[in-house]
Order: structure tokens, then C-alpha cells, then sequence
């Protein structure tokens, strides 16, 4: 029996190290799977973090548009504050439409509402304007997007009647009260603008 157990010995360690190197392949597979996945998710991580610093990142070119954007803001606010510069650009807005302009007047500075920056006092102005109804419409439109804009604070409209006027009967008299305002871009626009 003992001459059967040592023929035996060789081959039960033969077995013995082919169950042992088997289960250590196992075991390794596993291993080796769960490193890949984790290099995986790594790689993912990193390239969704990538991504991000790509979108972030401006590009040179980005940052010379955004300076000059941020000039010509700074030149809008400046210009907001000169009555000259907003009467010209009332003037010329209701030329574009057709209007005849009888009087544009700086009213007494007053506290700026939303949109003007940092609540400086600006002027507002009182425009008298005649003509057709889609014309008037037309100015008061137009005047939100000159460069320095203005939005209506105040608007009557009645007919215009003068005894001296070469016009049709059918033209009317506005009389708009306007403000000038800068709008501040919203933080995730690319530069700053008015609307």
C-alpha cells in the first residue's frame, strides 16, 4: 500500500499544481477584468474632465472678442451719459422711419431703473414725433437697439392737428418719454451686449 501511495505522490502533486495554477489563472482573469473596467471608468472620467477644460478653455481668439466687447460696453455706458450722443441717435432712429421729429428734450436726471449699471442718474428725454402709426411703432422698436438703447418709460399718442400742416389728416402725434440703458449680458454669454 505504501508502494502504491509514493507512485502515487508525483501525480497527486501533478494535480495539485494544475488545480493551483488554474484557480491562480482564475483569479487573475478576475483581477486583470477588474483593473480594465477600472481603467475604463478612469478613462471616461478623464475624458468627460477634458471636455470640460476644452468647453472652458477660451481660445485665444475668444479672449480678443471678448475685449473688444468689453471696450465697446464700457464706450456704451460713456455714451449713455452724454445727452448729445442719445439726441443724435433719437434723431437719426426717426429719420430711418419715416417720422418728422418737433422736439427732443433732456428731462431732469433721474434713478436709473433695471438695466442701467450701478444706479447712475441718467437723463430721460421727452421726443415729440408725427407721423403714421406703423412709423411710430417702427421708431419705438428701433430705438431699443441703437447703440446706446432706450426703452419707453412713458407714451401718448392722439392726433396731429396743426393749422399750419402740409401733412395728411391721418398723421398722428407721439409723445414718448425714454431713458437710456446698458444691459449687462448674462454671465453665460460669451461678451457683453444690449438689447
Amino acid at each position: 500500500m505504501r508502494a502504491r501511495f509514493k507512485d502515487w505522490i508525483p501525480a497527486t502533486a501533478a494535480v495539485c499544481t494544475l488545480i493551483v495554477a488554474v484557480a491562480f489563472a482564475i483569479n487573475r482573469t478576475f483581477e486583470v477584468s477588474d483593473e480594465i473596467r477600472n481603467m475604463t471608468e478612469l478613462s471616461d472620467v478623464l475624458a468627460a474632465k477634458a471636455g470640460d477644460v476644452q468647453r472652458e478653455t477660451r481660445t485665444p481668439e475668444e479672449l480678443e472678442q471678448i475685449a473688444r466687447d468689453r471696450s465697446d460696453f464700457e464706450s456704451r455706458i460713456e455714451d449713455s451719459n452724454k445727452p448729445s450722443v442719445v439726441v443724435s441717435q433719437l434723431s437719426e432712429a426717426a429719420r430711418h422711419a419715416r417720422l418728422q421729429v418737433l422736439e427732443i428734450q433732456p428731462l431732469t436726471a433721474q434713478k436709473s431703473g433695471v438695466g442701467n449699471v450701478g444706479g447712475v442718474q441718467r437723463p430721460s428725454y421727452r421726443v415729440l414725433v408725427r407721423g403714421g402709426y406703423q412709423d411710430i411703432s417702427t421708431y419705438l422698436q428701433s430705438c431699443r437697439t441703437q447703440r446706446v438703447p432706450v426703452r419707453v418709460i412713458g407714451f401718448e399718442i392722439s392726433r396731429f392737428s396743426d393749422d399750419r400742416s402740409d401733412g395728411s389728416g391721418d398723421d398722428l402725434r407721439a409723445d414718448v418719454v425714454v431713458e437710456p440703458y446698458v444691459q449687462i449680458a448674462n454671465s453665460n454669454d460669451r461678451g457683453p451686449g444690449a438689447s
